[in-house]
């Protein structure tokens, strides 16, 4: 819990250093009380990792220690209000005025909120209000036995043990743990070599270690520094850890201090260097400078070679680096680079570690941990160490390695994590969806170029990559994911009291005291009644989730009493109305109302544009008419932000309305569906008056240029939107990865996708009025082929393409590609699914697309060979009744063949066995068992009759 509120500490810090700049404090009339009340959450901070280990190790006082930051966070939380008040009047203010060069927050001048004198007296006054509250929690540290530590923001329990502080200047390693032979041999071989001095061409010689980021060069690095036949050569040893961030100055007291000197007072460069050139001066030393990049390489002879240059002759250097120009310019006289483990050295480490009782997911929550770490036994033994094995769970089901993997989580992503538990158990994530949750509830920092969605992803990224979330493989981009339940149920354990679930299979009572103030509500699959009284008492909800709920509206006039609600999910409940107070939530910054039973959204929608900052709206209904129809409208006034679907688009007829949502300017939209009803379309079919104007409604309806990802589903006009067939349009679209058109009956000719610049991902299904697919898929034949109007510089058709899919294209007859027009060099799947009249693969595709390596062919009737695809490794081909012939396809690693009867000849299938790779030929037949018959070397022939 309390490196949660270090994150969250540290953001606010930030925020008061902004306003300080700003001089707001004159302004508002308490010029002292900003630079105190960064000073006060300063002291807070260096308490927070204290309160943690105390609260983990489960001292006397842990339940005061609980309290006492349930306290603090609630102090931050109102901090964190009357931030948000600030960001939504200065808003206010720039839409009428313009905003000031002075940039607070998220681009909006604090100042400009300000000079409504009522306004800053009121918030004067809250901020002596938070300092006198946050300054009576800080004087009870000593009740509490708290003491002052140095704030790491943003580390774990578990990481503070091996910081980048500590890696700085320790060499130790556990000699008797590293496994493996080749470590050894490489210590001896850089150890002779470093006490040689044969051949040596200056008085200070450079021996570089070069590697990948994990592969053990700090490790090598460490067996030589502590190697007797060093320590004996060496009088004065120095190991610094150079980070690409570190300052001159602390460098050359990091140097100081290794060489047993004291660097005082001193502050300046010039006066370091002295000191340090008498530390050395006529002594034969031994420095080693770890993890040096590109960045920094100028620590040597821009630094310290300055002031070491007077030490004995034989001194040496020694640099690990991942860069081989780092060693370059060393002039390294000896570059060793460090090979892998191999795989029983591997496993030797990997059996030592045996706390997480054969427990698979504890195995991988473990796995986890280990994946973040050097790959070297000092990394590993802490982690084995670690005092939080032998710290007795309050709740037994859970294994001690999922306490030791969450501790090991940085304070932004446990809040991130615990954020999940508060979803119903085997909830689907959308990652998108989560990251702007997640936005919306101030967990994701501004931090350097990383755009508040791209950090956001950054973290989603992590918690999958240390196994937390379980993504669905079969999603694109990994994009969906879900929490097992046991460690929803951990994080629950985690949830601070501020948190309530109620409904599925828990009910968790709010017992909280009068002080305390319910944050946020989750209520799931729940007949629970809350009555207005309940959210007037607990107005300071900040989320509040009704997933699959059965509660058909909020109670009356409830919205108005959750004035700081930023989070509102309705998906999948049956929520069919939302009061005019709608609009007066200033705060929101998330809403979904997927699947619910809305028909309208209230008029006061628009008001919304004020809190615009992160604002999402999911528009994805079933019956809608209102909301379509006059909200297309009210989009225009709207920022949006991620994702928008639109259902039922077939009711929209006048194409001012569709304008009017001024799509194309919504520059944070990332994702767009298009929904259109079926039975609609099958009924309008053969209206051609009908047709045109659906036409020039979706014409209307073009994206901005910043859009990802796009779904165009049941539409049932003769040819796609302009903004989709037009190459000159296509070129717009310079950040479109992902393109799904289905079950689009009319269209009868595919627009020049290939002009895309960036898509990876595109799948048509059902189209059925599609008989030949030429050259007119890739490019646009009227913009003078492959070259743009502007730069006549050459376009290569579909040059990201990573995934292509043709699924239910019952009319599909003829694929033309040939070899004079190169295209889709980075296709590396395509699946062809149930398109019973393709007759033959086009030549382009064995010509170009040579990363091509799986294959998926399902019901191709007319399908007679797949032939000359060099670069193919696995081929599934199923129920294609004519296929006669598989040949020439010399990387398969895997072919698995089901129920094509005719098929004869295999020839030309290099299948040769590997160490890394299981090579196999699987021939299936409908209902018989499967069969692995002898594999033969290249060239391979192989008959093989009806059976």
């Amino acid at each position: 819990m309390a490196m949660i509120l270090d994150a969250f500490l540290g953001n606010f810090k930030e925020m008061l250093t902004k306003m300080a700049e700003e001089e707001v404090g004159m302004l508002l009339g308490v010029p002292e009380e900003i630079e105190k009340l960064g000073r006060t959450v300063g002291y807070i901070q260096c308490l927070l990792s204290d309160a943690e280990t105390k609260q983990t190790e489960g001292s006397a006082n842990s339940k005061s220690i609980e309290r006492w930051l349930l306290e603090l966070k609630d102090a931050m939380y109102d901090a964190d209000d009357i931030i948000d008040l600030c960001q939504i009047k200065a808003e206010e203010r720039s839409e009428r005025h313009g905003s000031s060069s002075s940039k607070f927050g998220c681009g909006i001048s604090m100042l400009s909120c300000l000079r409504n004198p009522v306004f800053a007296h009121k918030i004067g006054t809250q901020i002596k209000e938070l300092n006198s509250r946050l300054n009576e929690i800080y004087k009870r540290k000593s009740t509490l036995g708290l003491i002052e530590l140095p704030a790491v923001v943003g580390q774990s329990n578990v990481i503070r043990h091996h910081s980048d502080f500590n890696k700085k200047t320790d060499p130790s390693v556990v000699l008797g743990d590293i496994v493996g032979d080749k470590i050894e041999e490489d210590t001896t071989m850089l150890v002779d070599l470093l006490i040689t001095d044969e051949g040596l061409r200056e008085s200070v010689n450079a021996v570089a270690i070069v590697g990948m980021p994990g592969i053990g060069k700090t490790t090598l690095a460490k067996k030589v520094f502590n190697d007797p036949e060093i320590q004996r050569e060496f009088p004065l040893k120095i190991w610094v850890c150079v980070s690409e961030y570190l300052k001159e100055v602390e460098l050359l007291k990091c140097v100081i201090r290794e060489a047993g000197g004291d660097h005082g007072f001193a502050e300046q460069r010039s006066e370091l260097v002295p000191k340090l050139a008498s530390l050395v001066q006529n002594r034969k030393f031994f420095l080693v400078l770890d993890d040096v990049w590109p960045e920094s390489q100028e620590v040597w002879n821009g630094l310290l070679r300055e002031a070491m240059i007077g030490g004995a002759r034989g001194s040496r250097l020694l640099v690990t680096t991942r860069s081989e120009s780092v060693a370059r310019f060393f002039q390294a006289t000896t570059t060793h680079h460090v090979q892998k483990l191999s795989d029983d050295d591997s496993w030797s480490l990997l059996a030592k570690q045996k706390k997480c009782d054969g427990l698979p997911l504890a195995i991988i929550a473990i796995g986890g941990v280990l994946r973040g770490r050097e790959k070297d036994i000092r990394e590993w033994q802490i982690i084995s160490e670690s005092t939080l094995w032998s710290i007795v769970p309050g709740n037994h089901y859970f294994p001690q390695a999922f306490y030791l993997s969450y501790e090991d989580l940085p304070s932004h992503l446990k809040q991130c994590f615990i954020f999940c538990s508060l979803y119903p158990e085997d909830f689907e994530f959308d990652k998108i969806e989560l990251v702007y949750s997640w936005l919306a509830e101030g967990f994701l920092c501004d931090e350097g170029d990383l755009s508040f969605y791209e950090k956001g992803v950054k973290y989603y990224k992590e918690l999958v990559w240390r196994s937390l979330l379980e993504v669905d493989k079969s999603s694109y981009d990994q994009d969906r994911c879900k929490m097992h339940d046991l460690l929803r149920s951990f994080a629950g354990e985690k949830r601070m009291s501020d948190s309530l679930i109620m409904g599925g299979r828990e009910l968790v009572p709010w017992t909280s005291e009068p002080s305390l103030k319910l944050r946020r509500l989750s209520i799931e699959n729940s007949t629970v009644d809350l009555s207005l009284d309940f959210f007037e008492k607990e107005k300071s909800l900040r989320t509040l989730l009704l997933i699959t709920n059965s509660m058909n509206e909020l109670p009356s006039n409830a919205l108005l009493s959750l004035s700081h609600l930023r989070i509102l999910e309705l998906s999948n409940s049956n929520i069919s109305r939302l009061s005019d107070s709608f609009g007066e939530l200033m705060q929101l910054r998330y809403l979904n109302v997927s699947g619910t039973n809305l028909k309208t959204l209230p008029n006061s929608i628009g008001n919304l544009r004020k809190s615009s900052f992160t604002f999402m709206i999911f528009s994805y209904t079933t019956t809608v008419h209102r909301i379509i129809y006059s909200s297309l409208e009210d989009l225009g006034t709207l920022s949006l932000h991620s994702v928008l679907r639109l259902r039922n688009l077939e009711k929209v007829t006048d194409i001012n309305v569709a304008k009017e949502a001024n799509l194309n300017e919504k520059a944070h939209l990332k994702e767009l569906w298009f929904f259109y009803d079926p039975y609609r379309g099958r009924q309008v079919s053969k209206s051609i008056e009908e047709k045109k104007a659906r036409e020039d409604v979706l014409n209307a309806l073009s994206p901005p240029p910043t859009l990802e990802m796009f779904h165009i589903i049941n539409y049932y006009g003769d040819q796609l939107p302009n903004w989709l067939h037009v190459g000159a349009n296509l070129l717009k679209l310079k950040c479109l990865r992902y393109l799904r058109i289905l079950y689009c009956d009319c269209f009868s000719q595919l627009p020049p996708l290939g002009l895309l610049p960036n898509l990876d991902y595109l799948q048509i299904e059902d189209a059925k009025s599609v008989v030949r697919i030429g050259r007119e898929f890739l490019f646009d034949d009227s913009q003078d082929q492959t070259k743009t109007k502007a730069s006549h510089s050459p376009i290569l058709p579909f040059s990201q393409l990573n995934k292509l899919v043709f699924i239910r294209m019952s009319s599909w007859v003829e694929w033309l590609w040939d070899e004079r027009h190169p295209a889709m060099p980075k296709l590396k799947k395509l699946y062809l699914w149930k398109c019973p009249k393709l007759s033959s693969l086009p030549k382009g595709l064995s010509c170009h697309a040579t990363s091509l390596e799986t294959l998926e062919i399902k019901a191709h009737g007319q399908l007679k060979s797949v032939e000359d695809l060099r670069s193919v490794k696995e081929l599934f081909v199923h129920e294609s009744s004519n296929l006669e012939r598989i040949s020439n396809l010399p990387n398969l690693s895997f072919i698995q063949i089901v129920n094509c009867p005719n098929l004869k000849i295999l020839e030309n299938l290099k299948l040769e066995k590997t160490d890394t790779y299981r090579h196999r030929l699987t021939v299936l037949q409908e209902k018989s068992p499967q069969v692995d018959p002898p594999i033969k070397r290249s060239p391979v022939k192989h008959e093989l009759g009806s059976q």
